[in-house]
């Protein structure tokens, strides 16, 4: 909604409470001009160090959503990533992460550690597994492209962040809001349930002192 107005000549201030949607605000609202080049794609993704030593996610995350060598290759570019100076590349870049692993998802969620929809040997009437199977450097260097083409200025300063809505200050003339839904049983859903795995990537240097 925000970048749709953005594309209407609307002056932007975003907001959520999760931080990982504060950092696609950032790459694709906030973003005026800043683009990723190939060099720099490549410099994140290549010759990835497949040692002995395995990461956080290849850890904690074996068997439940991605393949070991996929939990390996995370791994090595969220570091890269995080090693990226602060500004609207990095957060370019986390966007192409995060699209990357969604896409690689059934459901585009990650509430079920269901890595055997997708590695089981059964006969398929959709071809959801072809997308789950492609390497996540393609799927990473696709979004980065998409996400290129996808910036541009229309004239003003946006603004995005990550916190309580009620915290929020400015004098707007239209305000969107979309609060998490209630289901049937009356319960509020909680939307890290569905994306901690993301704002796990987000918070990499501190993720294990946050797994509940």
């Amino acid at each position: 909604v925000g970048y749709f107005l953005k594309c209407k000549g609307k002056q932007i201030t975003s907001n959520d409470y999760m931080l990982f949607n504060k950092i696609i605000a950032d790459a694709l609202v906030c973003n005026s001009d800043t683009t990723i080049t190939d060099s720099e794609i490549l410099s994140l993704t290549s010759d990835i160090d497949i040692g002995t030593d395995s990461g956080f996610i290849e850890r904690e995350y074996a068997g439940k959503f991605y393949l070991d060598n996929e939990n390996r290759w995370l791994d090595n570019v969220t570091k890269r990533i995080h090693l990226m100076p602060d500004g609207y590349k990095k957060s370019l870049a986390f966007f192409a992460l995060y699209q990357a692993c969604i896409i690689k998802r059934p459901y585009g969620l990650f509430h079920r550690a269901n890595l055997s929809m997708r590695t089981s040997n059964i006969k398929r009437g959709f071809g959801n597994k072809i997308t789950w199977d492609k390497p996540f450097s393609y799927h990473f260097a696709n979004f980065i492209n998409k996400a290129n083409r996808a910036v541009f200025s229309n004239g003003k300063s946006h603004n995005s962040i990550h916190g309580d809505f009620l915290d929020v200050k400015g004098d707007f003339d239209l305000v969107y809001m979309d609060p998490p839904y209630i289901n049937s049983s009356g319960i509020g859903v909680d939307y890290l349930d569905f994306y901690s795995f993301l704002e796990g990537l987000t918070e990499y240097p501190v993720w294990s002192e946050k797994i509940d």
